[in-house]
Formats: structure tokens, C-alpha cells, sequence
């Protein structure tokens, strides 16, 4: 075997050399030269997407507080129209409360009225019927004969 011959020792370790540099310039001009590019490639494409994936959370939470926003003022317009309606209710209860009672008391004074008209012709009714019982009263138990105007002022004193 050749190779293991002391002889060719020096010709091998100056093939192995040149050998080995040509490969290490080989490798370290081409080979690591595409690969730091594909690298750099890769970072800068992670750190586009990382910058987009932050833009995409920002634009996120700006969305976020504005609907949180949103949702407060309507809430505190749904608060102001209910306090509205309610106020508007009240008043219209109000208003109404007083119609009725108004209605009431004049229905009141009417059925009053009517009451003491009924009253009052009652009364005449009954002084115009008890002036003959009045009168022959006074004749069958007195023996006194009285006028009928007599009677009626008498039935008068009484009631």
C-alpha cells in the first residue's frame, strides 16, 4: 500500500493541504455565504411578520377601546332615555291622576247637588201630603179646625 509508505508522506500532506484550503475557501465563500443569506432572509421575514403581528395587535386593541367606548355611551344613552321615559311616565300618571280626581269631584258635587235637590223635594212631598193628615189630626184629636197654611207652617217648625 502506498499510502502507508513514508516515502510518499510529504506529497500526501501537500495534497491533503491543498485539498483541505481549496475546500475551506470552497465552503466558506459559497456554501456559508448562501447560508448567512438565507438566514439573514429568514430573520428579516420573521421580523417582518413579528412588526405586521404587533401592527395587527395594535390595530386590535385600538378597535377594542373603541367599541368599548361605543358601548359605554350607549349604555349611557340607553340610562338617559330610560331616566326620560321614566320622568314622562311619572308625569303622565300625574297629569292623569289629576283628571281623574278632578272628574271625581265634580261627579262628587253633581251626585251632591242631585242628593240634596232629591232632598228638597222629598221634604216638599212630604209637607204637601202631611198638611191634610196634619189637619184632620188636629181635627179628630184636638176638635180644632186649622188652615191649610196653618199646617204648613206647623209641619215647617217641626222639621
Amino acid at each position: 500500500m502506498p499510502q502507508l509508505d513514508p516515502l510518499f508522506y510529504p506529497s500526501q500532506i501537500i495534497w491533503l493541504t491543498l485539498v483541505a484550503v481549496t475546500l475551506y475557501l470552497f465552503v466558506s465563500r459559497y456554501m456559508v455565504a448562501t447560508i448567512e443569506r438565507t438566514l439573514s432572509q429568514r430573520s428579516q421575514h420573521i421580523e417582518s411578520q413579528l412588526q405586521q403581528a404587533q401592527n395587527k395587535r395594535d390595530e386590535a386593541e385600538r378597535y377594542q377601546q373603541q367599541h368599548k367606548k361605543a358601548v359605554e355611551t350607549m349604555q349611557e344613552q340607553t340610562r338617559t332615555i330610560l331616566q326620560q321615559a321614566q320622568q314622562d311616565i311619572e308625569t303622565m300618571q300625574q297629569e292623569q291622576r289629576a283628571q281623574l280626581q278632578d272628574s271625581l269631584q265634580q261627579e262628587l258635587q253633581r251626585a251632591e247637588a242631585a242628593i240634596q235637590e232629591a232632598h228638597k223635594k222629598a221634604a216638599q212631598a212630604i209637607q204637601q201630603e202631611a198638611a191634610p193628615l196634619v189637619i184632620a189630626i188636629a181635627d179628630k184629636v184636638a176638635g180644632v179646625t186649622i188652615s191649610p197654611q196653618q199646617a204648613s207652617d206647623a209641619i215647617k217648625k217641626v222639621s
